[in-house]
């Protein structure tokens, strides 16, 4: 992969705010803090078990794209070196 095309790549992994110039990863971040802190199962342990698991499942596409910047930063910059 060129020189370029990596350096592209790096900017949109860590721009990714939407169209509206949201930044996506704090939202995907205060989803997890929402569905860990907020969220109420209301004594009911099914609805308890899916907020769990929605909390899981968003944690762990958070952690893969932070991954995926981390990686393209590191890739850059040995490019660059």
């Amino acid at each position: 992969m060129s020189v370029l095309c990596q350096l592209l790549y790096f900017y949109l992994c860590a721009n990714l705010p939407d169209p509206q110039d949201k930044d996506t990863l704090k939202d995907l971040r205060s989803s997890v803090y929402y569905y860990e802190n907020v969220a109420d199962a209301k004594g009911d342990h099914h609805r308890a078990d899916i907020m769990q698991t929605t909390a899981a499942k968003l944690k762990s596409v958070l952690a893969q794209i932070e991954n995926e910047i981390k990686g393209s930063v590191y890739t850059v910059y040995l490019v660059l070196d």
